[in-house]
């Protein structure tokens, strides 16, 4: 029993652990940029092209400012035999992913900027790489990619076409619904219709095609029935996770994993296939905690 439990706590804290330092990494950061103190001319004595309506960032660094067109297309012609007027080798704006990929370094966008660019460096931008992150694992690029679309929402860009992004803006509306009829929710039949008043009421960016739901079923749980609902549907998941644990059912709890996790970014019980696969593998579930009962009881 001891071993369980310290097993229990262990994998709990080792679950809390990870999600608090990914949380840490892709939390966005303070802007890395200050519009107000932009520079007017290069070393060279070009004066930089700064468009600060353009929220593109990489790493925090602002793409769209400290441009010196000329010297950087001169400055580029020394350095590679592609016109930086056409594509990369693997399609796309060779001038645009210049942009991005010093960016993405802290580099300024004119001739010394490019000096400060190694070899290395103008090989990924020849392929296509956006940015330094993307030149490294593909674990890690993928975290900067994320990390980079939540900056980019968090600067108040664009979410439509982004499944995160507009996920973040659910996430936002369903809180703020929260805050409005948090003891009792608002009823089985009115969800739509209250997230589509809030959305008007926030004046959202997204498009109206887009004004779907939370996307969390605790959160859809908590505004259709209210506080009360929230902690039966919470607990009864805290207490099934113990159960399957306890019970040492391995498909149970491979099963509660992806089934909360599912809930985190979907209302997974919102569609027949997700009632469907939540009602057979509960029920899977409880029997094979049955069978191990009785086992250890004889």
């Amino acid at each position: 029993m001891r071993i369980k439990v310290l097993s229990f706590l262990v994998l709990t804290a080792f679950i809390l652990i990870g999600t608090q330092q990914l949380y840490r990494y892709l939390i966005p950061t303070q802007p890395l940029y200050e519009f107000s103190s932009l520079a007017t001319k290069s070393a060279g004595g070009e004066i930089y092209f700064h468009d600060t309506t353009n929220l593109l960032f990489e790493n925090g660094h602002h793409v769209m400012s400290n441009i010196a067109r000329k010297e950087l297309y001169k400055a580029w012609g020394n350095r590679s035999n592609l016109s930086l007027s056409g594509e990369s080798l693997t399609g796309g704006s060779l001038h645009s992913i210049l942009l991005r990929y010093m960016t993405s370094k802290g580099l300024k966008k004119d001739s010394v900027g490019m000096s400060k660019m190694t070899n290395s460096d103008i090989h990924h931008v020849e392929n296509g790489k956006t940015s330094i992150d993307y030149t490294h694992s593909k674990p890690r690029a993928l975290l900067a990619n994320v990390k980079n679309e939540m900056f980019h929402y968090y600067v108040g860009g664009d979410p439509d076409g982004n499944s995160l992004l507009q996920r973040f803006e659910h996430w936002k509306v369903g809180t703020s619904i929260i805050r409005d009829h948090w003891l009792f929710g608002v009823g089985t039949g009115d969800v739509q219709t209250v997230f589509d008043k809030k959305y008007t009421a926030l004046h959202t960016e997204l498009n109206k095609s887009n004004w779907n739901r939370a996307h969390n079923q605790f959160m859809t749980f908590w505004i259709t029935f209210g506080v009360l609902g929230f902690v039966i549907f919470t607990v009864f998941w805290l207490f099934f996770v113990g159960q399957t644990f306890y019970y040492q059912n391995l498909l149970g709890f491979l099963f509660v994993a992806i089934a909360i996790s599912s809930f985190l970014a979907e209302d997974t019980i919102e569609t027949q296939q997700g009632v469907t696969f939540i009602g057979l593998f509960i029920g899977i579930s409880c029997l094979i905690n049955r069978y191990n009962s009785q086992k250890t009881l004889n």
